[in-house]
Order: structure tokens, then sequence, then C-alpha cells
């Protein structure tokens, strides 16, 4: 019964290092916070191991899970060379590159060049942007 307590009370981190529940979730939020999100690194001193999300979602509210979620998901989407964020007013589309190519359109109809992000080819030809 006191074993079964102590493990609401205190987690060990997968590596073995322990913490109070309220102290750890508080890293994790603080953490969360301020973008850190694909890899938030154990709070022992000096350790390198990065938190698996189970831990994160045990410890903090849901609006703090989902803004973990997101900012792990913006931060895959920045990351992946395959993957392209429409700079499209008001569009949020993420659109997978299936072979390198200069120009990407969006179903919104918005079509940018996929080195720079901006304008596309037509627009680059006439001076407006350069990649």
């Amino acid at each position: 019964m006191t074993f079964h307590f102590l493990l609401l009370v205190v987690r060990s981190v997968h590596i073995g290092h322990w913490f109070c529940n309220d102290c750890y979730g508080t890293y994790l939020v603080m953490q969360i916070t301020d973008g850190a999100s694909d890899a938030i690194r154990c709070a022992h001193f000096r350790c390198p191991f990065i938190v698996d999300p189970v831990t994160v979602v045990s410890l903090v509210s849901r609006e703090i899970y989902r803004k973990f979620v997101t900012f792990a998901a913006q931060r895959y989407i920045e990351t992946d060379n395959s993957l392209f964020r429409c700079r499209g007013t008001r569009c949020a589309s993420i659109i997978h590159l299936r072979h390198h190519t200069k120009d990407v359109a969006c179903p919104c109809s918005h079509i940018s060049c996929s080195q720079c992000g901006y304008g596309s080819a037509g627009t680059q030809s006439l001076g407006l942007v350069s990649c």
C-alpha cells in the first residue's frame, strides 16, 4: 500500500532519476511553454536523455500537451525537406514534395518556390523575388 502511494507522488524517469510528480510536471510545463518540444531533456543535471511523450502526457494538462504536440509537429515539418508549408494567406496546408520541383502548387491556389518559400518561378523572373 505504501509503495503504491509512493508511485503516485514520485516518478522515475526511464533512466532511474527520481522526481516529485508536481516538480517534474512544472519542469515540463516550463520547457513546453518556452517552445521545447521534440527534445526536452531529463531534469537531472547534465542528463542527455530525452523525456518520452508518455511521461509528458501523464504530468501536464491537456492544453499544455496540445502545445507540446503542436510544437513537435511544427519542428518536424521545418526539418523534413520533403514537406513544405504553404505561405498563402490564411492557409495552413502542408504539401508533400514527391520529387524535387521548383514551384509548389497548394490546393488553396497559392504557388510558391520550393527553395525560398516565396513567390513562384514566374514572379522570380519578374525580379520580385530571387533565391
